[in-house]
């Protein structure tokens, strides 16, 4: 038991802890670590450890006062990234009371934050999830704990996925042969695509846009036919036919639609790739992560698939093609409540990169309502409509903050003539939860000529509102007519 009388011969602890509390407040760390461990000092002299850490009833207060030195140890440890002291501390606390909510919680961030050459590791993640479920136990409405216990399952999950990803060999490997022996999990890539024949396009334009969706429908990829794919076809034939005889692209007069013949082998690679590459490891996750994680997954693939691609146009196409992602709307077609998104040229609307009327798009769009009923919605797309008079959002951010402010903005829209097939696949919607259940998309263009790669995108205005503008002679023009769902 602590005589009251052996405090007067020496500092009391106490006011050692409040000296250590001051130094703390004004960030001089180093020292209230210091005073803090000679208070310890002064305390072990007083209170001798005792078996269980039972303490006698007259010993509770400097006992409190040593328990909140720990925890005051294990939050300037955080703060010097000195983690494993920290973990110490913590355990300190938690020896004596294990319902401490600050301790389990800084317990978690230390594990998580420690770095390999200190021990960190798989384990240390999987203590770290131990740590946040306990003190979710003792404090299940803890919000912060919840959020790092999110963090860490996402990060799982994206660590298991890109470990997969980068098991595999290229798309398009050098030479083809070798994309076919290439297997995970004892699953081969798909084969490499076949020559489109030529006859065949000749025979029938529009045969080869029903080949590609039956075999998407086949894939377990929900497929919106929009009714434009006919008029996309017809467009697209001679250029197409063209490109699959010579090898080239010629200029032609005026601009025309991107050859379809090229949809059906790339699009089965690319969604084949992407169902079997990353979604399968980022199941449905119901908690509130941010979007940045979900975005850099998926901007990675398919920037990787766009560079495949590209190798494989210069490989039988004699082709140089640039591959470009762009994750904003940044296409509309001159209406105030309208989003369009094109697989044409860039004539009709503003991208920021360079187009020379050669560009493959692909268009990924995600929504939690986006469920497309073909016999039910036709063609029809969700978006949103902005304040009357005023141009719609032109980048994500805009977007979300005003479906957050204008809840009941959303509304169905007709799709434009030349979207030639919006793609859904249930793989996905993991894709919806990290972005919390908003609208985006995420485009993939790839442009190039015989001579070169593309040239730098030209330069954008500003205006008033700080949102870049096209050059006058990249004004959007309105389409000439819509197709009606």
């Amino acid at each position: 038991m602590v005589q009251f009388e052996d405090l007067d011969a020496g500092p009391d602890p106490r006011e050692m802890k409040d000296e250590g509390n001051r130094l703390f407040k004004q960030g001089r760390y180093d020292e209230a670590a210091a005073v803090w461990a000679a208070a310890l000092d002064r305390l072990r002299d007083l209170l001798p450890d005792r078996p269980g850490g039972r303490v006698n009833e007259e010993d509770a207060e400097l006992a409190e006062c040593r328990s909140s030195i720990y925890g005051n140890m294990s939050l300037v440890n955080l703060k010097r990234e000195a983690y494993k002291d920290a973990i110490a501390y913590c355990d300190k606390v938690l020896a004596s009371d294990q319902a401490n909510v600050k301790a389990l919680y800084r317990k978690a961030e230390a594990l998580r934050k420690l770095p390999s050459d200190q021990g960190g590791g798989a384990w240390a993640t999987e203590e770290a999830k131990v740590t946040l479920q306990a003190l979710l136990e003792v404090d299940a409405t803890n919000a912060a704990a919840k959020q790092m216990l999110n963090e860490i399952e996402h990060e799982e999950r994206r660590g298991a996925a890109r470990k997969a990803f980068t098991q595999w060999s290229p798309l398009y490997p050098d030479p083809p042969a070798a994309a076919a022996a290439s297997a995970t999990n004892g699953t081969p890539l798909p084969p490499f695509p076949a020559p489109v024949d030529v006859d065949m396009l000749k025979g029938s334009p529009d045969s080869l846009t029903d080949e590609m969706l039956a075999l998407l429908r086949s894939n377990g990829i929900a497929v919106c036919r929009a009714g434009a794919e006919s008029s996309m076809s017809d467009r697209g034939f001679h250029e197409a036919s063209a490109v699959f005889a010579s090898g080239v692209f010629d200029r032609p007069e005026k601009p025309s639609s991107n050859p379809v013949a090229m949809l059906n082998p790339v699009v089965k690679q690319l969604h084949s790739i992407t169902q079997k590459r990353l979604f399968e490891h980022l199941e449905h996750d119901s908690g509130d992560v941010s979007t940045t994680g979900a975005l850099a997954n998926l901007l990675e693939l398919v920037l990787t698939f766009a560079k495949s691609m590209c190798k494989r146009a210069n490989s039988t196409l004699g082709l140089q093609l640039t591959g470009h992602t762009d994750p904003q709307l940044w296409c509309f077609d001159g209406n105030d409540d309208r989003y369009t998104w094109h697989l044409d040229n860039a004539s009709k609307s503003p991208m920021r990169q360079h187009d020379d009327e050669r560009r493959l798009t692909l268009l990924y769009f995600f929504s939690s309502d986006l469920l497309w009923d073909t016999e039910r919605d036709g063609g029809a797309i969700k978006a949103v409509k902005t304040t009357d008079g005023a141009l719609p959002a032109r980048d994500i951010s805009t977007l979300l903050d005003h479906l957050e402010e204008n809840p009941d903005s959303e509304r169905v829209l007709d799709p434009h003539t030349d979207t030639l097939v919006l793609l859904r696949s249930d793989t996905t919607w993991w894709q919806l939860q990290m972005c919390k259940r908003r609208l985006f998309c995420i485009v993939l263009w790839l442009s190039g000529s015989p001579t070169g790669p593309a040239p730098p995108p030209p330069a954008s205005v500003s205006t008033t509102d700080g949102q870049p503008q096209p050059k006058p002679s990249e004004q959007p023009r309105r389409p000439s007519r819509k197709v009606r769902a």
